[in-house]
């Protein structure tokens, strides 16, 4: 294994993670931290650092995917020269168009028809959802998932209390309507 650089390794531990979050992103979940913030949970008795402590455990229970998206991006092509790896046999492996272009895998937008998307899950576009606020067209540029499947998502996480609908963008000076932002609690 000496003739492989470290540079190398990194590279395809960035394409690994990634493909393996695409899968599942459930697979990257780090347990420990996970129990560890469920104890924290447990044993607050201020309600305010309950609060803090659920926030918490929320944080870690869902894998944020753009770090790894970004790695992706980062690494994918130079390490799929150096392993004669296709721009088609990520996409076999359900990596979205856009982050295949955004990887410098693939060029162009696709046909005159535009980019055919991938299947993106429910479990993906919450991985994608960026720390800070965001609009349901950030998040889907994020996440590669259609308007309608973003506002699902979104709507299902406001009601259940994991997003915050702050409502229309107050900076908001281009032309139409103001669009919506969302945050984590």
């Amino acid at each position: 294994m000496s003739d492989v650089s470290p540079n190398h390794m990194n590279q395809e531990a960035a394409v690994r993670e990634y493909l393996m979050w695409l899968e599942d992103p459930a697979s990257l979940r780090d347990e420990s931290a996970i129990a560890t913030a469920a104890a924290a949970v447990e044993s607050a008795t201020d309600p305010i650092d309950r609060l803090h402590a659920i926030t918490a455990l929320q944080k870690v229970k869902n894998v944020d995917g753009s770090h790894l998206r970004a790695a992706f991006v980062e690494h994918a092509k130079s390490w799929a020269e150096t392993n004669g790896v296709s721009a088609e046999a990520f996409r076999e492996l359900g990596v979205p168009p856009q982050d295949l272009r955004a990887a410098g895998l693939l060029a162009g937008s696709g046909s005159s028809t535009g980019p055919r998307r991938g299947r993106v899950s429910a479990e993906m576009i919450k991985g994608s959802i960026p720390e800070g606020r965001f609009t349901i067209s950030a998040l889907e540029a994020a996440s590669g998932a259609s308007t309608a499947t973003v506002r699902k998502v979104v709507s299902d996480l406001v009601d259940e209390g994991v997003l915050v609908d702050l409502g229309p963008d107050q900076n908001h000076t281009g032309r139409g309507r103001a669009p919506l932002l969302f945050s984590r609690r």
